[in-house]
Formats: C-alpha cells, structure tokens, sequence
C-alpha cells in the first residue's frame, strides 16, 4: 500500500519513504498496519488499542496518542501538520490515502 511517498509492504512489514527505509518498532508497524486496513475510515481510539495492544491490555489512551506522534515524525513531512495520519475530534485517527 502506498500514500503520498509512503510504501507499507505488509508482507514484509517494512516501510519506505522517498525510497528509503523507515524504522519502524514492533508497535509503530502494527498500528500503521491496522490505520491501513482502514484506510479513508475514521478508526476509533478504542478499536486501535484493542487491535494493536490486545482486548484485554491495560494499556493508556496516551499510549497511543505517542504512538501516533512518533509515527507522524517518521512518516509526515510536516508532523505539525499532517496529511496523511490525522486526527478525528473525539473519535480516533484516520489514514487518509488515494484509491
């Protein structure tokens, strides 16, 4: 899957941009990987938590709000000001990417 200079291989479970490779951790790919199978779709906080972390984790809702910011640095131009990984108001997060 590809957006903007983006490319996630899910196979693989590696990330590029400009052609070139992105570190991503263990988290960061799985929670990349679950806003993809969403792609264009509002995902709900508690929906990521529960697919990234697990149903029954205690994980903080601001675990996953660093989470994203680490993910915005690495893959947003602009992080300040996002494109692709944005934020829906008292909802969760969205990938916004081209059909």
């Amino acid at each position: 899957m590809s957006f903007g200079n983006v490319c996630v291989n899910m196979t693989a479970r590696t990330v590029t941009k400009n052609n070139l490779p992105v570190l991503l951790s263990l988290r960061e790919f799985d929670l990349l990987a679950a806003l993809c199978a969403h792609k264009n779709k509002a995902v709900a906080k508690e929906k990521l938590l529960s697919e990234v972390w697990g149903a029954f984790s205690m994980v903080e809702p601001a675990t996953l709000t660093v989470h994203i910011r680490w993910l915005r640095e690495k893959l947003e131009d602009d992080p300040a000001k996002p494109v692709w990984i944005k934020t829906v108001y008292k909802v969760g997060y969205l990938l916004e990417a081209a059909e």
